[in-house]
């Protein structure tokens, strides 16, 4: 039995992963409700984008590290920023579930295109640096949380638990980082 005093990371992390599943199933319920013209608007976008060889297209690597990089590393930035803040739990979960509905949409659309081939499309496109920054949103995400649990009993403020969630940041960051540059490399 734990005190109320105790921050129980396992109850944590089932709270986060029940959130990415919900936002994944919303996500492919969105996907597969959109009316006929939203779907052969979005049909037609990713078809085309996938028709071309992907690797005889020109892409600015260096921009798309960039872009990589920083969409992701605001998103850890945003996650670590809400532990500071007394509602930062209602946000980093929304920030989560938002994530997972745009996985689960992506997801959805591409299958309901490519069937089974879509598999091979996310293995190879999509899957390896996603599967890096899910694990990073899920580790900063339980690090908040901690944070915020710790500093709603201290009545003084604690270096330690401060400088865990620093390095829990820094340590996101380093992984987005290798994440993009995943990304750099093979897209």
């Amino acid at each position: 039995m734990h005190s109320k005093r105790n921050f129980d990371k396992k109850a944590a992390l089932n709270n986060i992963l029940i959130c990415l599943v919900i936002g994944s199933i919303v996500g492919a319920l969105l996907a597969n409700g959109m009316n006929q013209s939203y779907c052969d608007k979005i049909n037609s976008i990713v078809q085309k984008f996938f028709s071309n060889d992907l690797s005889l297209i020109h892409v600015n690597k260096i921009d798309l590290f960039k872009i990589e990089f920083f969409k992701n590393g605001k998103i850890v930035l945003f996650i670590w920023l809400m532990s500071f803040i007394p509602l930062g739990k209602f946000f980093i979960m929304l920030a989560l579930f938002l994530k997972a509905v745009g996985y689960g949409f992506t997801s959805s659309v591409l299958f309901s295109i490519y069937k089974l081939q879509a598999l091979s499309k996310i293995l190879k496109y999509i899957l390896l640096q996603n599967c890096i920054l899910i694990f990073v949103f899920i580790f900063i995400s339980v690090y908040s949380m901690n944070y915020i649990f710790q500093s709603s009993f201290k009545k003084k403020f604690d270096a330690s638990v401060m400088f865990e969630s620093f390095f829990a940041c820094i340590m996101s960051l380093l992984c987005v980082f290798l994440s993009s540059l995943i990304e750099f490399y093979f897209v």
